[in-house]
Order: C-alpha cells, then sequence, then structure tokens
C-alpha cells in the first residue's frame, strides 16, 4: 500500500482518476494440507475494531482520505480454533460459529466506515451463497463485489447467478493458471488466431480471460510484471467477435468441472465442513 500511494503522488494523476482497492486480512497460524498434496496457509479476517483499524492503516500507507472499494479476504477467523487434536482440518470448518461472527463483525465495520466516507464501497472475497446472505441476514444488505475463483474449469453458474440478482459484481480471479493455459479448447482457438498471437505471448490466457468477461464478470488480471499489463490490452482485442461467437461460448461452458485450482480454495467452492 506504501508503495502505491508513493507512486500515485510522483506520477502527478488526480486521486479521481484513480480507482483504489484494497483488503483486510493476516495469515492465520498454521498450514494446512490441500487436495493437491501441497500445504496452504489460511488468510483470517479480524472482529469490528480490527476491521476498523486495517482500514485506518491502510488510509495511512496510501496517503488517501477515502478508498474507493474495500474488501474482506477470506471468510475465516483466527478467534476459531485452529488446530485440534487428530483433526488436521479443524481450522477449515467454515461453519464454526466464530467465523461467522467474525464475517458479520468484519463487515458491519466496512459499512460504518463507508457511512463515514472512509471507504466507497465494500466487497467481501471468496465468499460463499450462505454466507452472503448470512451478511445480508445480520447487517441489512449484501456486499458491492465479491471477487471469487472462477474460470473455464470452476465456472460457478449459481453463484454467479445468485449475485446478478442481488446487485453484486463479480470479479474472478484464476484465469491465468497454467492448468488453464494447457486447455486444448482455448489453445485450439488460440491457433485459429494468429493475429491474437501477434499481441501477446500468451493467447490461451487472454483467451480465457475474454470468456470470463464475455460471461458478464469483471476479470482480476495479473499485473506484478509491466509485460502482464501490457499482455492484458488483448483482451480488447476486435477479433474476437469472430472468435468467441455464442456458439463458441456454449461450447466452453461444456468444460466445467468445479474444480478448483488454488491452494486450499476448494473449501470456498464447497463451503466446506470437513
Amino acid at each position: 500500500e506504501h508503495i502505491v500511494g508513493a507512486a500515485l503522488r510522483a506520477s502527478g494523476v488526480h486521486r479521481d482518476g484513480v480507482f483504489i482497492v484494497s483488503k483486510t486480512g493476516q495469515w492465520c497460524p498454521g498450514w494446512h494440507p490441500t487436495r493437491h498434496q501441497t500445504l496452504a496457509r489460511a488468510v483470517c479476517i479480524g472482529d469490528y475494531a480490527q476491521t476498523r483499524e486495517a482500514v485506518d492503516a491502510s488510509l495511512a500507507k496510501l496517503g488517501v482520505d477515502v478508498i474507493d472499494l474495500y474488501l474482506l479476504h477470506w471468510p475465516m477467523s483466527a478467534r476459531a480454533p485452529l488446530e485440534r487434536p487428530g483433526d488436521p482440518h479443524s481450522g477449515q470448518r467454515l461453519d464454526d460459529p466464530s467465523h461467522a461472527e467474525a464475517r458479520v463483525a468484519a463487515f458491519r465495520a466496512l459499512v460504518d466506515l463507508r457511512k463515514e466516507g472512509k471507504v466507497r464501497a465494500v466487497g467481501v472475497s471468496n465468499f460463499s451463497e450462505r454466507q452472503l446472505e448470512e451478511l445480508f441476514g445480520q447487517v441489512g444488505e449484501y456486499p458491492a463485489v465479491l471477487q471469487m475463483e472462477m474460470h473455464l474449469l470452476l465456472q460457478r453458474h449459481s453463484l454467479r447467478a445468485f449475485c446478478e440478482r442481488h446487485g453484486i459484481l463479480v470479479q474472478a480471479y484464476g484465469n491465468f493458471h497454467q492448468q488453464i493455459s494447457k486447455l486444448p479448447a482455448l489453445n485450439a482457438l488460440a491457433a485459429a488466431a494468429p493475429d491474437l498471437a501477434s499481441l501477446t505471448t500468451q493467447p490461451a490466457r487472454i483467451i480465457s480471460m475474454r470468456w470470463a468477461l464475455q460471461s458478464g464478470v469483471a476479470i482480476l488480471p495479473r499485473s506484478r510484471k509491466p509485460e502482464y499489463i501490457a499482455a492484458n490490452k488483448a483482451v480488447f482485442w476486435p477479433g474476437f467477435r469472430g472468435i468467441l461467437t455464442a456458439e463458441t461460448m456454449a461450447e466452453l461452458a461444456q468444460l466445467d468441472a468445479n474444480t478448483s485450482l488454488q491452494g486450499a480454495h476448494h473449501l470456498f467452492v464447497e463451503d466446506a465442513v470437513l
């Protein structure tokens, strides 16, 4: 955040010309086994006071008076027991009351901060339909944005429909995963579009991102390197009108395998109670 703030000040760009997004969350203690035979760490959110402190800290690091969109990172709290004897997945029980209490308290804090003018919009990441309903039932509103893993192998039709019904903007991540770039269907489309290949060295991933856009969601592209940012512009290539037709989109819908590719994120897909 302090790097973004310094860059904004050095750029000379007016504050209103930039949309600033941040989120709260910190690493939970411990590591958890995943279905990919790896270990993953969880990100925990805090309670009401801790969430307010996190936003104030973000504002100070960024050097701004208001953040355009602020999110809760994961639907988990360090207040829930993270380790129980003989149960390595104990910290992943998303039905634990401590998780629910933290979700509601942290969301309520963000809503209050929006009313106070410190954030303009409130969002969440990796929440399920049940957890979104939980927020509405306790706080009286839904978040403006839901960031979630969504790609050709995990298309999230039900959750997307829920968000559309309740006016929640979906932001999809995961379209740059190497397993996505290896999908034969995407590589066949890339081979049939040599003009796209002249714009990017990763046409399959760009097609995946364009698929998400045409599915009616926003996307979270990779931007860690300048070459990623330059390649992302290819998603607006005019030739897509002849590539991702309605027929092709229907064919790509058949690739859905309800499969998470991100560490222990299958917990969020399944709203897992282990």
